[in-house]
């Protein structure tokens, strides 16, 4: 995602959050789908940090049906 496209997430998406993540998502029109992954230093070490990120890419991908018209941000804390 651009940096554009991250903030028109962030300013007129719904937020949804938990313990340990916060998610905001946005439905758009006409558009295909996108995710932002953003993972906190106090998750562990780079490698740990880019295993997350790809699990999640993953997962984002496999499901990008369920996906289909909404950009989303993930906040891992």
């Amino acid at each position: 995602m651009k940096k554009n496209e991250f903030k028109k997430v962030y300013d007129n998406g719904i937020k949804s959050f938990g313990r340990y993540i916060t998610i905001y998502h946005l439905l758009m029109q006409n558009e295909s789908s996108n995710l932002g992954v953003s993972i906190s230093k106090k998750i562990g070490n780079a490698c740990k940090r880019n295993y997350f990120k790809r699990v999640f890419r993953e997962i984002f991908k496999k499901n990008k049906i369920y996906f289909n018209i909404i950009n989303m941000i993930l906040l891992l804390m």
